[in-house]
């Protein structure tokens, strides 16, 4: 399943896990299906669904770095 995320303040982003995890839920609940690969512009991710948990597999790659102080 193709996907693409969009957050408010932050405009489209490279993908976004919660979102992704959510709308495998929604598809598992009308399928049955447990187990569903997502491709979005920040690569692909796996989501596992059974009666007890929900797993995301994916690649990361870190493409910026920031420090906070105070």
């Amino acid at each position: 399943i193709s996907i693409r995320t969009y957050e408010n303040g932050a405009g489209e982003t490279l993908s976004c896990g919660s979102a992704t995890i959510s709308v495998a839920y929604v598809i598992a609940k009308e399928t049955n299906q447990n187990e569903i690969l997502f491709t979005s512009k920040g690569g692909t991710t796996t989501v596992y669904i059974n009666e007890v948990t929900v797993e995301s597999e994916a690649s990361v790659e870190l493409i910026e770095e920031g420090f906070l102080d105070g």
